[in-house]
């Protein structure tokens, strides 16, 4: 079972790296100011607004998304994830899971 864990912290790693690899996607996924930084200057870390959100473990309601079509931007990038996880996001055991 441990790793499987650790399988499935890589796949979010992967993610994780792929959003914030082109400046477009990173200003979507983690907009400036939304994390914490640390001033190089004075080595004092600045609060990100995500520390302005709701309370630990707490969840936000859902709301009705609308119908299951989705747009053309949308659809661009499903398939640029699709490529990117069959390229350089790969994993070794991807296609044993299918």
């Amino acid at each position: 079972m441990p790793e499987i864990v650790e399988e499935i912290v890589i796949a979010c790693c992967s993610l994780h790296n792929f959003l914030r690899s082109k400046q477009v996607s990173r200003n979507v996924y983690t907009p400036p100011g939304s994390l914490d930084n640390e001033d190089m200057d004075t080595r004092v870390i600045l609060a990100g607004d995500w520390r302005a959100g709701p309370e630990p473990g707490g969840l936000l309601p859902l709301h009705k998304q609308g119908s299951n079509n989705f747009t053309a931007r949308a659809k661009e990038i499903w398939e640029n994830l699709c490529q990117y996880f069959n390229s350089a996001g790969a994993v070794l055991w991807q296609d044993n899971m299918i």
